[in-house]
């Protein structure tokens, strides 16, 4: 299956784990495949740079680079209008849509109360873990 993932929910996987590594865990195992955009994967290492600065004994520049090998990269796009409350989460809802994603997975409160765009769920970690069976 194809997910799109958040950049909170990474973030949270590469520096704390817990459940958000899950999600990550699944990704590294191919249980699911990552989609993402070049602005996606821009938005990574640019917080992955930020936060690595506060958390100097997490290599997580590497593993973001591997994920974006790996992933299945889709152009970006601009909606005509905003779809999301923070416009700027709307390069998460499009690329879901044009990669033909299962979900986007997140934390951000703006993409969940979207709920779907184009028929793709926008779930919780946790939600995600659950229609996928991997809880």
């Amino acid at each position: 299956m194809r997910l799109v993932v958040d950049t909170n929910v990474l973030m949270s996987a590469l520096f704390f784990g817990g459940v958000p590594g899950r999600v990550l865990e699944g990704v590294r195992r191919r249980q699911w495949q990552l989609v993402a955009t070049p602005a996606i994967l821009a938005e990574y290492r640019r917080i992955v740079g930020d936060l690595g600065t506060q958390f100097p004994g997490v290599d997580a520049s590497a593993v973001v680079e591997v994920l974006a090998a790996s992933a299945i990269l889709v152009p970006d796009r601009k909606p005509p209008s905003p779809i999301c409350s923070d416009p700027a989460d709307d390069m998460f809802l499009l690329c879901a849509a044009d990669g033909r994603a299962a979900a986007v997975v997140t934390g951000d409160r703006a993409l969940l109360r979207v709920g779907a765009f184009e028929g793709v769920p926008v779930l919780t970690v946790r939600q995600w873990l659950d229609r996928s069976g991997r809880t």
